[in-house]
C-alpha cells in the first residue's frame, strides 16, 4: 500500500474513532440527563415543541414521555400566560439574549400549580443555525412557601415592634411623669415642711422619695434593655481604650463617693462592636465592681485585655463579695438579684443588659468568681482588623 493510501486509511480510522467516541459521550450524557429526578431537563425544537423528556420532567410535571413529546411547551403555563403569548416571548428573548431565566407559576398534568425556577438556553449547530432550546425547570414551591412564611413573620414582627415602640413611649413619658411628680412633692415636703413633720412623717416622706427614684431607675433600665433588644447595631472598629475612658467618666461621681481605685492596664486593642453599647456594658460592669463590695472595704477595680485567636477579652476584676458557682449564670437574667435592694441597691437588669448587648454584637460575656474572693467579669468580641 502506497503512502497516500495509508494516510487516507488512517484518517478514515481516526474519524471513525472520533465519531464513536462522540456517540459514546452523547449516549452517556443522554443517560445521565434522563436519570436526573430533581430537575426537569428537556429539549424543544425551534417552534417550542417538546423533543425529549427526562425522569425529572415526568416527576415534576406529571407527563410520561410518550404523551408529551411533540406537544408545545406552553401547556405547562397558566392560561393567562398562554393568552398573553408569554411562552413564545420567552423563546424570542432566549434567542436575542442567549439565555432566559425566571421564577413563576407552572401547571402540572393534574392541574395543580407549582412555583418553578426556569432556565432556557438556545442550542445551535456548528454553523450557528438555531436547532432548538434546552430547558431546565426546578420545583421550588417549598422554598416559596418558606419565603412567604418568613415575609409574613417579618410583617408580624414589624407590627409587634411598632406596638412595642408605642408601649415604650407610653412608659417613658406617661408612666415616669407621675413618678417624677411623686418624687418632687416628697422632696418639697422634706425641704419646706420638715420642721412641721414629726420623725415618723419625715421617715415616710424620705421613703416615698426613695421608692419613686427606685421605680424611675427601674423603668429606665427596662427601656434600655428593650431598646437594646430591638436596635439595629451597626458594627464598626471601636477602641476599647476610649470605651473604658468614657465609661469611667460616666461613673466619676460614684467612683469619687466610694473612693474607688480603678487601674487600667494599657494598651487596650480595638474590636468590632457598637461603641455606645460597649460604653453602656463597661459602665455596668464597673458600677457592679464598686457596688458589691463589703461596706468597710475600699473598692479596687482592675481592667485589662487579652487577645487569643482573633478574639479580644476585656476583663473587669473587683475585690467584692464574690458569687457562688450556682448563681453565675442566674445573675445575667432580667430581675435576678442575689441580695435585697436595701443591702446592695440596683434593679437586677444591669447584667442582663451586658449579656444582651454582647449577644447583639456577636460576642460573649461571663464571670469567674468565688464567694469572698471577688469577681472577674469578662466580655469577648472579634478583634478589629489592623489598617
Amino acid at each position: 500500500m502506497n503512502p497516500a493510501n495509508q494516510k487516507l486509511e488512517k484518517e478514515i480510522t481516526d474519524r471513525k474513532q472520533a465519531e464513536e467516541a462522540l456517540r459514546e459521550r452523547e449516549e452517556f450524557f443522554r443517560h445521565l440527563v434522563e436519570g436526573v429526578r430533581d430537575y426537569a431537563i428537556f429539549m424543544l425544537d425551534p417552534e417550542g415543541r417538546i423533543a425529549s423528556w427526562n425522569a425529572g420532567a415526568q416527576r415534576i410535571k406529571g407527563y410520561r414521555a410518550e404523551e408529551i413529546i411533540g406537544q408545545h411547551f406552553s401547556r405547562f403555563y397558566p392560561p393567562e400566560d398562554v393568552a398573553s403569548g408569554k411562552p413564545e416571548q420567552e423563546l424570542k428573548t432566549t434567542v436575542a439574549e442567549g439565555r432566559y431565566e425566571e421564577e413563576g407559576w407552572r401547571v402540572r398534568k393534574d392541574g395543580t400549580w407549582f412555583w418553578a425556577n426556569v432556565v432556557i438556553t438556545p442550542v445551535r449547530d456548528e454553523t450557528g443555525q438555531l436547532r432548538g432550546f434546552a430547558k431546565v425547570t426546578r420545583d421550588i414551591t417549598e422554598r416559596r412557601w418558606a419565603e412567604e412564611a418568613l415575609r409574613r413573620a417579618n410583617d408580624r414582627l414589624k407590627e409587634t415592634n411598632a406596638e412595642l415602640e408605642s408601649f415604650t413611649y407610653t412608659i417613658s413619658h406617661d408612666l415616669r411623669a407621675p413618678l417624677r411628680a411623686m418624687q418632687g412633692f416628697a422632696d418639697a415636703l422634706q425641704e419646706d415642711y420638715a420642721d412641721r413633720l414629726d420623725p415618723t412623717g419625715r421617715d415616710y416622706t424620705r421613703r416615698i422619695a426613695a421608692a419613686a427614684r427606685r421605680m424611675d431607675t427601674l423603668i429606665q433600665d427596662l427601656l434600655s434593655y428593650s431598646r437594646l433588644s430591638r436596635a439595629d447595631l451597626q458594627l464598626e472598629t471601636v477602641a476599647l481604650a476610649s470605651v473604658t475612658e468614657e465609661a469611667r467618666a460616666q461613673l466619676e461621681a460614684d467612683l469619687r463617693n466610694r473612693k474607688a481605685q480603678v487601674t487600667v492596664d494599657e494598651p487596650l486593642p480595638a474590636v468590632k462592636g457598637h461603641a455606645a453599647t460597649l460604653v453602656q456594658i463597661v459602665a455596668n460592669l464597673m458600677a457592679n465592681a464598686i457596688k458589691f463590695v463589703a461596706p468597710e472595704v475600699t473598692p479596687q477595680v482592675k481592667i485589662w485585655a487579652q487577645e487569643q485567636k482573633g478574639w479580644v477579652r476585656l476583663c473587669v476584676k473587683d475585690n467584692g463579695i464574690g458569687i457562688a458557682p450556682e448563681h453565675r449564670e442566674r445573675i445575667f437574667r432580667v430581675f435576678e438579684r442575689l441580695h435585697g435592694a436595701d443591702v446592695y441597691p440596683g434593679t437586677g437588669i444591669g447584667l442582663a443588659i451586658v449579656r444582651k448587648g454582647m449577644e447583639r454584637m456577636g460576642g460573649r460575656a461571663g464571670v469567674e468568681s468565688e464567694v469572698g474572693q471577688g469577681s472577674q467579669f469578662w466580655i469577648e468580641l472579634p478583634k478589629a482588623e489592623e489598617r
